[in-house]
């Protein structure tokens, strides 16, 4: 279940299939690679990020979960009050 912020109203839960979200994550990573700098070296293992959403929203459970899932790149999770 995926929850909606509320901004217009109450907040609302959506499910989503994990056929959905690996579909999501493989379209992500194709356009990374499709759209990269000429001569740039995608190697998703090589590669680190920050998660800093939280794993309820779906920006956060797609990159910092399944796509890290999916291509074996690093995450750290930032301290709730990092920001």
């Amino acid at each position: 279940m995926i929850y909606t912020s509320g901004t217009t109203g109450n907040p609302k839960g959506v499910m989503l299939s994990h056929d959905n979200l690996v579909f999501g994550g493989r379209t992500v990573n194709d356009d990374i690679q499709v759209n990269a700098p000429e001569g740039y070296d995608f190697q998703s293992e090589d590669m680190s990020k920050v998660s800093y959403l939280p794993l309820s929203h779906i920006a956060g459970l797609q990159f910092d979960l399944i796509n890290t899932m999916l291509y074996g790149s690093r995450v750290y999770f930032a301290r709730p009050d990092a920001l």
